[in-house]
């Protein structure tokens, strides 16, 4: 008896995916913003709850800052 192995992502929805441009492509195609001051503020403004781009800037930019073993050595901070 041959077991055939089950489609783990078959069941997945994929409704709406090939409609959808990529968010990370189109950031990569837009210039840049020299007006930005506060990059917080600006992708925060593009977080509608769907912006998983902008999800993630705010989820980098709000990250806790990191002492080095070097800085911590050297007394530096």
């Amino acid at each position: 008896m041959v077991r055939q192995r089950k489609d783990i992502f078959a069941a997945m929805d994929t409704t709406d995916v090939n409609d959808q441009s990529d968010a990370l492509e189109d950031y990569f195609l837009t210039p840049p913003l020299s007006t930005v001051q506060d990059p917080i503020k600006y992708w925060h403004a593009l977080d509608d709850g769907h912006n998983m781009l902008a999800r993630m800037a705010l989820d980098i930019l709000s990250a806790p800052g990191m002492y080095s073993y070097y800085d911590l050595l050297s007394g530096g901070g």
